[in-house]
Parts: C-alpha cells; sequence; structure tokens
C-alpha cells in the first residue's frame, strides 16, 4: 500500500512539473508576442512620424522657423530640431531608459479641479501615483 501512494505522489508530483512547466513556457511566448507586437508598433511609428517630418521640411515656412529657433538658441535644447535620422535612430532601450529616468511618482504633478478638500486631494493624488516607481526627488530648478 505503501509503494503505490509513493508512485501515486511522484506521477501527481511530475504532472505538476509538466503543467506548471507549460504554464511557464506559455508566459514567455505570450511576453515574447507582446515585445515583437510593440516593436513593430514602435517601427512602425517612427517611420510615419520621420515621412512627416521629411515632408514637412518641403515647406518654407517650416524651414524658416527651424531655422530662426537654431539661430536664436544655439546652445539650448529650443535651437536643436528633430531629423528623420533622429526619429529612425530611436530603440526601444531609449524609450524604456526615458520612460524609467522621467515617469515617476517623485517628479508627478498631479492637477485636481473640483470641490475637494486638500486631504482628499492629496490622499487621490497619493493613489493615482502609486503605481509609479518612487525615483529620486527632481532636481532642483535653482
Amino acid at each position: 500500500m505503501k509503494r503505490g501512494l509513493v508512485r501515486k505522489f511522484w506521477i501527481g508530483a511530475t504532472l505538476l512539473i509538466i503543467v506548471l512547466t507549460a504554464f511557464a513556457a506559455g508566459r514567455n511566448l505570450i511576453h515574447a508576442f507582446k515585445i515583437r507586437s510593440q516593436i513593430r508598433v514602435l517601427e512602425r511609428e517612427k517611420a510615419r512620424r520621420a515621412a512627416a517630418l521629411r515632408e514637412s521640411l518641403t515647406r518654407p515656412d517650416v524651414i524658416a522657423g527651424r531655422t530662426l529657433w537654431n539661430a536664436m538658441y544655439p546652445q539650448h535644447s529650443y535651437g536643436r530640431s528633430v531629423t528623420p535620422e533622429s526619429i529612425e535612430a530611436i530603440q526601444r532601450d531609449d524609450l524604456e531608459a526615458f520612460y524609467r529616468d522621467h515617469y515617476r511618482a517623485s517628479g508627478a504633478v498631479v492637477t485636481i479641479v473640483g470641490d475637494i478638500g486638500r486631504a482628499e486631494a492629496e490622499s487621490l493624488a497619493q493613489r493615482l501615483t502609486s503605481g509609479l516607481p518612487a525615483g529620486l526627488a527632481p532636481a532642483s530648478a535653482e
């Protein structure tokens, strides 16, 4: 009788391992499909945006505006213009790094309008930002 129980235990344990392995493999496969889909969307949007920018660079008003901003702010980000090549160079890792560096609770600004008290508004803002990583305190503007 004891041998039968031991055998049933090992059969059950083996089946459990097979099921868990299949479940994990399925989750990895779903994750891989999601990543491929995200990459396709990123590539499509990069191509669309680069094409729109190339078209806009044929218009005199756009060229003049870019030239003016570059002349007024040569050492500032206002003076730097996006190019089709800079759009095409963006990779998924760049977007993830940007998200990781900038989308965080410590840098969030929550605006609440309406008939709500300060304590309730602070509680609501905390709940809204609770899903974001805490992050470091934002750099001082001084």
